[in-house]
């Protein structure tokens, strides 16, 4: 039997960092992630650095940002011209397996049930997924006939049940095969719950049963105005506030359906003797305001869309711990590797912290840089923010103007902005110079989103050359 770890890679659309009861939410019913988080090494200080679904994508399976790869909008077609997670282990002798909405294909904006968007051909756009490859469409819906899923031909095969479940059920089916096997696997599952369509017809009926009663309170920053930097994705239209409730019971459910699936997978692998041998990761590409500051859905710094949950674990092997060490999205990649004894590529922006899942210190960074390059999915000016967040302290700046400093410990909601009070004056100078430098380092000037579509993109296709960028010394003038 193979020695090389395997990697079963988890991850869901929008649950936040409370979604998982462990991290404190009473809500919150998720007693197979609860054990997994008690049973490694859980990064509290994780975050979805840009905190939509293709950016997500793009910087984990590349360890870049999105504005060196170009996709600083959902609903791009990535360039294959990086070196990627996927094609990195399978140079090193693993089967790469893939299952779950891929975000990384579809170049035509809302057409989710278009085969063009859908499928994504054999061949360098799976991004080194080269052993089985089954992408699922991306609309918001989780039951057939809206959702049905593609493996090697553009023919639809359509889910039963609810499509976690099925894709668990696809994943469950290949792991039989490698029991007995003398080669690695990595397995990557990409739920597209919670988020979607956020109603009782789109969620499992018995789990939808568990929260129908639960009383559902408030957040202390829940805004009744809309929040004037949203976009359309992220504004509340109509009688939209009045569902609030119900998105968040059935958010609630589909993280219990979700947790159920996941002891299933765990289940497996033990049962076929991989689980000492199998390096878990479970996370989140994105949270969910659910009307705090005014705001729905993500793209904005505030912790309910940037903070998601991280654990990793490998039977006895990697420490169980809490720990403070900021984890951004372009860290995953070097980190995992790591962990599974993989050089990471020349080119990747994002920090190995492997020595933290050890139980060691690590060279941590100060913290982990934020982006915002504009809407959601649309091109257009004038949203565009950078921001750095610490264990203690969120800094961000709106290109344009308006600055906003929290201090996460002491004011965990966020409500008291401390940018314009002089006793943090040395603090803010101190965050910006750190988030400044981490631009620099990756070529970010602070554009417009306009800047991206007219130097990156042709048609929603992100081309393979990206432009040279002008370093950041100017951003001090963008404020």
């Amino acid at each position: 039997m193979q020695e090389r770890p395997n990697l079963l890679f988890i991850y869901t659309n929008s649950m936040r960092y409370d979604g998982v009861g462990f991290n404190g939410n009473a809500n919150a019913y998720t007693p197979c992630l609860d054990a997994l988080f008690r049973n490694g090494v859980v990064f509290d200080n994780a975050v979805s650095g840009q905190p939509l679904e293709t950016p997500f994508a793009a910087a984990l399976y590349t360890g870049k940002y999105s504005v060196e790869t170009g996709a600083v909008i959902n609903e791009v077609r990535l360039s294959p011209n990086h070196a990627t997670f996927a094609g990195t282990l399978a140079e090193n002798g693993y089967d790469t397996l893939f299952f779950g909405r891929w975000h990384l294909y579809a170049a035509q904006l809302g057409h989710y049930n278009n085969v063009k968007n859908s499928y994504v051909p054999q061949g360098e756009y799976r991004l080194g997924f080269n052993t089985a490859f089954g992408s699922f469409n991306g609309s918001g819906d989780f039951f057939a006939p809206r959702s049905y899923y593609h493996t090697d031909s553009p023919a639809k095969f359509y889910t039963k049940g609810f499509e976690p479940d099925f894709q668990t059920e696809l994943a469950l089916e290949k792991l039989s095969q490698y029991a007995s096997g003398d080669k690695p696997f990595a397995m990557f599952l990409s739920f597209g719950a919670p988020g979607g369509i956020m109603s009782p017809d789109n969620t499992p009926a018995e789990y939808y049963e568990m929260f129908k009663n639960t009383e559902i309170v408030p957040s202390g920053n829940y805004c009744e105005k809309n929040d004037p930097h949203a976009d359309i994705w992220s504004r509340f239209f109509g009688k939209d506030r009045n569902e609030l409730e119900q998105w968040q019971r059935c958010a609630y459910a589909m993280n219990a359906a979700i947790d159920a699936d996941v002891g299933r997978l765990v289940g497996k692998l033990k049962s076929e003797g991989l689980f000492d041998n199998t390096v878990i990761v479970f996370t989140s590409s994105r949270g969910e305001m659910f009307g705090s500051h005014g705001r729905r859905s993500a793209n904005i710094f505030y912790e309910e869309a940037v903070r998601v949950p991280f654990a990793v674990c490998c039977g006895e092997k990697l420490h169980r711990a809490r720990v403070n060490t900021p984890l951004n999205t372009p860290d995953i990649m070097p980190t995992v590797l790591s962990l599974l004894g993989v050089k990471t590529p020349d080119g990747v922006s994002g920090r190995d912290l492997s020595a933290a899942a050890y139980g060691k210190k690590t060279d941590s960074p100060v913290g982990s840089l934020l982006l915002g390059t504009g809407p959601a999915a649309i091109w257009g000016d004038g949203r565009e923010w950078r921001g750095i967040r610490t264990e203690k302290f969120t800094y961000a700046v709106y290109l344009g103007g308006g600055e906003f400093l929290f201090d996460n410990i002491d004011d965990p909601l966020q409500m008291n902005n401390l940018a314009e009070n002089e006793e943090y004056s040395d603090t803010k100078e101190e965050l910006r110079n750190e988030m400044l430098s981490q631009m620099e380092a990756i070529g970010d000037s602070f554009e417009k989103n306009s800047y991206y579509k007219k130097n990156f993109v042709v048609k929603r296709k992100i081309k393979s050359e990206l432009p040279k960028k002008d370093r950041p010394e100017e951003v001090k003038d963008k404020k």
